[in-house]
């Protein structure tokens, strides 16, 4: 039952928000935590907060993209991955958070939600080596 009233909260605050301006949000959000402590619910605004940005991206057609690769893209690779996870996921909008990982020795991993497409070297040697030893 906190996990829905975890999400009805946030889902409230969307609401309360949705096409207001940024002072109008702002002056929301100030009240909107003057209740959640009022409540004795502050505690739990970190996890408010994550399904709001959940039904919020939903809604405004935004992918959050964590993409771990041997070094950081440069300012074309970026837009080019951008474009095709916009057209891949139908989306209007894309995030993409880099991480670096020298362990893939080459190539990438791409998370969005709970898909992970995994192009990298490491990947591929990991599912060679499981091949050869069955």
């Amino acid at each position: 039952m906190a996990a829905l009233r975890t999400k009805q909260l946030a889902a409230v605050l969307l609401d309360l928000t949705n096409g207001a301006t940024e002072e109008e949000s702002r002056k929301t959000v100030k009240e909107f935590a003057a209740y959640l402590a009022k409540k004795g619910l502050l505690k739990k605004a970190g996890k408010i907060m994550e399904e709001y940005a959940t039904l919020y991206n939903t809604k405004h057609s935004v992918v959050d993209a964590t993409v771990t690769l041997v070094a950081r893209l440069d300012e074309k690779n970026r837009m080019d991955l951008r474009e095709a996870l916009k057209k891949k996921h139908d989306a209007r909008e894309v995030h993409i958070l880099e991480k670096v990982d020298q362990r893939l020795i080459g190539g990438m991993k791409i998370q969005i939600g709970d898909t992970v497409y995994d192009s990298s070297i490491q990947n591929s040697l990991n599912q060679l080596q499981a091949q050869l030893l069955k």
